[in-house]
């Protein structure tokens, strides 16, 4: 079947594109309109912590009832959840709205994005999987690149309620379009108990390699290319704000580029040399900062930008491949807790370092914890479920 003309494959990227767009609206201005409210940094930060700590306490259940009531109630059920979440901003008079805000949209992201995963899973040939996934994250990618570009300019013309009046209008569109358009993918009346620890055994080394690659890349590329890069710009080379935003948006762009072409490569290619060959562009590119990043950062943030690109669905393709079919959300929802530790984790944890020995020196632990995970890679056995 021509990817292109999937009809599943194209309703559920539409619903991500929509439902990220809705996360891009508030990305340049949330921080903004918690220190309206007069608050401490501290406050500031945990609007975002609260996102974090949500999605860290329902990851697995959610992943299990995905596999035990469907795809399609976590789909419609987690939009209405964005959807009260988003009145609660709507009606904020202080910070602590927000940080509710902020931990009700956490709830609903893990739902509706577990349930998309595990369905764009579901409806993927095997040897077409990196390349289907690819084309939901690139979809989810430009809902929020759009999103982030409308979301300033809203928020400056027409004041600090209105990002979250153009989410609720676009949530209700996407809540009366998944409704109609994204089927069920599975019988759940066949789905079976299945215990948890079973991912975990050691027998499985494959899942617990790809949960190790999971938890270094968010630690790392997220870290970089959310905090450092920005960090590095500004306080190293002394870039302008406007040519900061300028660097962002070349890895955006490349990381974009990458989502929506090396998908059918990597099916190709294979999972664990795809996966290889992200680390190793990411470690080649962070470790040429201290030496080089003057005079060929830009080329850096590219590669950067192109590793996220080749991980972000290999990562995704691969929890599919060892799950299986009836227990596909909860290996996601466990694989889905390892990326939130590392982004959690590493911004905390690489801030100690940039404080102690300066920005640039961040860049160098990166590179050699994603150089190291290239050689436990090496190790990961072609993918089996897990029941085998």
């Amino acid at each position: 079947m021509n990817v292109n003309l999937d009809k599943k494959l194209l309703a559920i990227s539409i619903s991500a594109l929509l439902v990220d767009f809705s996360a891009g609206v508030l990305r340049p201005v949330l921080p903004i309109l918690s220190r309206n409210f007069h608050a401490s940094y501290a406050l500031v930060g945990f609007v975002a912590t609260a996102y974090g700590i949500a999605r860290l306490i329902v990851d697995v259940p959610l992943g299990s009832i995905v596999d035990t009531v469907g795809r399609r109630p976590l789909l419609i059920g987690g939009t209405i959840v964005y959807i009260i979440g988003t009145i609660v901003g709507i009606l904020a008079t202080n910070i602590y709205y927000l940080v509710l805000f902020s931990f009700i949209r956490g709830l609903a992201y893990a739902a509706f994005f577990n349930a998309c995963y595990t369905l764009v899973g579901d409806i993927s040939p095997p040897d077409k999987r990196a390349q289907y996934m690819s084309i939901n994250l690139a979809s989810s990618f430009i809902g929020i690149s759009i999103g982030s570009a409308v979301g300033g300019e809203v928020t400056q013309r027409m004041g600090s309620q209105s990002p979250f009046i153009l989410i609720l209008i676009v949530l209700l569109g996407a809540l009366v379009f998944t409704h109609f358009t994204v089927d069920e993918s599975i019988d759940v009346q066949q789905a079976k108990p299945f215990e948890l620890r079973r991912l975990f055994e050691f027998r499985n080394s494959t899942v617990l390699i790809i949960y190790w690659v999971s938890f270094v890349t968010f630690f790392t590329t997220t870290s970089i290319s959310d905090v450092f890069t920005s960090l590095y710009s500004s306080e190293v080379l002394m870039l302008s704000l406007a040519e900061v935003g300028l660097v962002i948006t070349l890895d955006s762009v490349s990381n974009l580029c990458t989502l929506t072409f090396f998908g059918q490569v990597s099916d190709r290619l294979g999972r664990k040399l795809s996966i290889i060959l992200g680390l190793a562009v990411f470690a080649l590119a962070a470790s040429l900062v201290m030496p080089l990043g003057a005079r060929l950062f830009l080329l850096i943030v590219v590669c950067f930008g192109i590793a996220r690109g080749i991980l972000s669905p290999v990562i995704r393709a691969v929890v599919i491949d060892v799950a299986d079919f009836e227990h596909r959300g909860l290996a996601l929802g466990v694989q889905r807790i390892f990326c939130d530790l590392g982004g959690m984790l590493g911004p905390l944890m690489l801030g100690i370092v940039s404080d102690i020995y300066g920005v640039p020196s961040v860049f160098v632990v990166a590179a050699v914890m994603c150089a190291g995970t290239c050689f436990v890679v090496l190790l990961m056995k072609r993918p089996t479920t897990v029941t085998q």
